[in-house]
């Protein structure tokens, strides 16, 4: 196990990103800081590296999820479940435990969890032919540019 950050680093019922290799884990706690739980931190629905910015809560039948920021998605945080009905989408979720007020998370080798959920891997990128693509008689582009913000350098 891999000993991560002081529970005291997270606010309560909310999530947290934290990078392990390439790759980003979400790590959230619920009921006040009683329940903890970390996933990948990727939305499978359309690849969004944001589901630590989701809103957790209980389902009807008391399932602890996250809701995706982005498209609503709602996600078991025990097992990955996708509550939407949507077969197929699935979180990785990794075994976590505190102790000595610390989050301790039970993670494989980096290299191996990169070439699953590595963050350059998954990202959308440019790529150097801006192809097009027809899909359905849509004509849409395939990749996308990396634009400068500031001192920021972003991918589209």
């Amino acid at each position: 196990m891999d000993k991560i950050a002081l529970t005291s680093s997270f606010k309560e019922n909310s999530g947290r990103v934290i990078k392990y290799g390439d790759t980003q884990i979400a790590i959230f706690n619920s009921h006040d800081k009683t329940s903890w739980y970390a996933t990948q931190n990727m939305c499978p629905h359309k690849r969004a590296f944001v589901l630590s910015d989701g809103i957790i809560g209980d389902d009807e039948n008391g399932t602890t999820k996250v809701s995706c920021p982005m498209h609503k998605k709602n996600f078991s945080l025990k097992n990955g479940e996708c509550l939407s009905g949507d077969v197929g989408l699935k979180l990785m979720t990794f075994d976590l435990k505190i102790e000595d007020n610390f989050i301790w998370l039970l993670l494989p080798p980096i290299h191996q969890l990169d070439n699953l959920l590595g963050t350059r891997k998954l990202m959308i990128t440019k790529n150097d032919n801006n192809k097009k693509k027809r899909v359905n008689n849509d004509e849409i582009i395939v990749g996308c540019e990396t634009v400068a913000c500031g001192d920021k350098k972003l991918d589209w």
